[in-house]
């Protein structure tokens, strides 16, 4: 597991994806709140997105 608490929270998003986020801060020994500030955006349904909000009408 990475020591990167970023690096960390992306290893057990991407493992076990149902995980909410208070059981990976236990699991990494973080608070959830730092947890969260490390969460991906949620995924669109055609993955397109910038900050976590939808990218509609942004020229690429």
């Amino acid at each position: 597991m990475p020591a990167d608490t970023a690096a960390a929270v992306a290893y057990w998003h991407r493992r076990e994806p149902n995980l909410h986020p208070a059981e990976i801060a236990a699991r990494i020994g973080k608070s959830e709140r730092t947890v969260r500030r490390y969460w991906p955006p949620a995924a669109t349904s055609d993955g397109s997105h910038v900050n976590g909000h939808l990218a509609d009408g942004l020229r690429r």
